[in-house]
């Protein structure tokens, strides 16, 4: 949705609030798409994004390496250096990258490193050799000092969560774990689940995406973001998921919106849209 359409935030947004996942996109001849690729390209350049974030109020935000890409992440670094320092990444990258190059990415504000579980488990991957993958992932994010990002089934993070809880590193999980609201019946409760989130120490849970969750109206999404605002509010980050690839058309005011219809306390949102991101991509203080 172009930024001028955009509903505009019903509350005061905080210095320094951050979009803690969104992609970005390029053109086809400079940044040509993985031939996995299961999407057309988004017409999503960073001069897009840019207008969003303005009309938004969002001063920071964390690019996420797309699936369109796979492990090319030229079109991310090219976009980190262009940010000055104001956007952290996420890459997607073989576990065997040479760490000189990991470290150089470093430099440029490559903050972590993203699994796509969704993939992993397409292709044939399951049950330890999942685990393998997680751990040895989680040791090389520990070296870098950086995250792991999972994006994964609700049912593969369930089932995966004792592991996750023992990588040496902290661990995004995006739109609340996939937990859908066909999932939410399963074995263990999702109030299980988001106990367990909390108890962990080292998993961080991202807010977005609840479209990717339920059908309309049924409030799955909501009951989920509540539950874990009231669990674990110190490790919770937010972000648009702009440009809601592979969903209907979004307005990414009116997901900003919802958050504050899912925490109405500003403190508390001031931790999630601030002070969390802050703490684990590193961000300097808001002046």
């Amino acid at each position: 949705m172009p930024a001028d359409r955009l509903e505009r935030p019903g509350f005061d947004m905080p210095a320094g609030a951050c979009d803690a996942h969104m992609h970005l996109f390029g053109s086809a001849d400079r940044y040509p798409p993985s031939r996995a690729a299961r999407y057309t390209l988004p017409a999503a350049t960073g001069r897009d994004y840019a207008e969003t974030a303005a009309t938004l109020g969002l001063h920071r935000a964390v690019l996420v390496q797309p699936s369109f890409y796979e492990e090319d992440n030229r079109c991310l670094l090219d976009a980190l250096r262009r940010s000055g320092q104001k956007w952290r990444g996420i890459v997607m990258a073989p576990l065997g990258t040479p760490l000189s190059t990991l470290r150089s990415w470093h430099e440029t504000g490559v903050r972590g490193l993203r699994l796509d579980l969704f993939r992993a488990r397409a292709s044939g991957l399951s049950g330890p050799a999942i685990h393998d993958l997680l751990a040895s992932a989680g040791k090389l994010a520990q070296r870098l000092g950086w995250s792991v990002d999972l994006y994964t089934p609700g049912s593969l993070c369930r089932d995966a969560l004792p592991v996750i809880a023992r990588m040496p590193c902290p661990v995004s999980i995006a739109h609340m774990g996939y937990v859908t609201s066909d999932d939410a019946d399963d074995e263990p409760p999702v109030e299980h689940f988001i106990a367990s989130l909390a108890a962990s120490g080292n998993i961080w849970v991202k807010l977005t995406g609840p479209y990717r969750l339920e059908q309309a109206g049924t409030g799955h999404a909501g009951r989920m973001a509540e539950a874990l605002i009231r669990a674990m509010p110190d490790r919770l980050l937010w972000g648009t998921d702009w440009p809601h690839v592979m969903a209907p058309p979004q307005d990414s005011g009116a997901l900003l919106n919802t958050l504050a219809a899912w925490c109405p306390a500003a403190d508390l949102r001031k931790r999630i849209l601030v002070d969390n991101p802050r703490r684990l991509y590193g961000f300097a203080c808001p002046e």
